[in-house]
This record gives C-alpha cells, structure tokens and sequence, in this order.
C-alpha cells in the first residue's frame, strides 16, 4: 500500500511539477513600460525609458490642443534602459506637448516642455 502511494506521489509530481521546472523569472515578469527621464538636447529631445520585455515602442507627439505632430517608433531586442528621439526643429519654444509611448498594447502619458 505505502508502495502505490509513493508511486502516485510521485507521477503527481512529475505530471504538474515539471513543466514548471522550464520556466526562467522573466516568464513571470509583467510588462511595463517606466519613463525614467526626459532631456532636452537642443536639436533633439530625449526620453529614456525602461522596458521589461523586448518589444516595439512607439512614441506619438501633440501639440497642445491634442493635434498629433508625428508618430515615431522604436524595436528593441533587450529589456531594461532605452530612450527615444525626435527632433525638436519643428516645434515651439515655451510650449508644453504631451506625448505618449505605446508598448505591448498600453499607453504611457507623459509632457515635455521646450
């Protein structure tokens, strides 16, 4: 009896323990998108970001009415820091201009002012 036990215990085991034995931390990490830092450089302007997964990010730039500017993107085959950017020759100094980065289906807002 402690036989047959034992030999059910185990093929539990090895039928739902298993498959999880494959799986590496990353699998569990959500996605997300954190905007670290916004610069101005003059010509250009850069926001940095950090991703958790590799993945296409796209940045969509308005005015302040909410017209869109421009839409630029962005793959990236590595997680962790990146930034994106764009010139700032077409756009007014003194101005705010709201921004958002899409990345795997969510919008993250932010504003730069020049």
């Amino acid at each position: 009896m402690k036989a047959l036990i034992s030999i059910l215990f185990v093929t539990f085991g090895l039928l739902f323990v298993s498959p999880l034995m494959g799986q590496t931390s990353s699998s569990t990490t959500p996605l997300r998108l954190r905007i670290k830092n916004k610069i101005n450089k003059g010509e250009y302007y850069e926001i940095q970001y950090e991703i958790t997964k590799p993945g296409f990010v796209e940045l969509h730039l308005y005015n302040s009415k909410y017209e869109k500017l421009y839409i630029k993107g962005r793959v990236t085959d590595r997680t962790g820091l990146d930034k994106i950017r764009f010139s700032t020759k077409p756009l007014e100094s003194g101005k705010h201009y709201p921004f958002v980065l899409k990345y795997k289906g969510k919008d993250y807002k932010g504003t730069i002012f020049l």
